[in-house]
């Protein structure tokens, strides 16, 4: 079963870009399961809109597919940079 995960970033024009996807194979009934994707978000620093989709090409047999989407804030800051003290060797 794929697993698909989408940002919304709050500085764009509303468009979607897809975090990632990946491949459960199976999840039995009434149960839950964890799917990792990883978020490169280097540049993406803002408040962002990101939902979770299992099955969004609807291509598993289900009695309900209501459960299948999640839809979250997620803020991603800006690294601080830390001081460096005015003689160390990198200035």
């Amino acid at each position: 079963m794929v697993v698909t995960a989408k940002a919304r970033p709050a500085n764009t024009d509303g468009g979607n870009v897809i975090i990632g996807s990946t491949i459960v194979t199976t999840i039995p009934s009434g149960a839950d399961t964890v799917a990792v994707i990883v978020w490169d978000t280097k540049n993406t620093y803002s408040d962002n809109m990101v939902s979770v989709t299992v099955d969004p090409a609807n291509s598993v047999e289900e009695y309900d597919k209501t459960n299948n989407q999640v839809l979250f804030a997620y803020s991603v800051d800006e690294p601080e940079h830390p001081a460096i003290p005015e003689g160390h060797p990198d200035i």
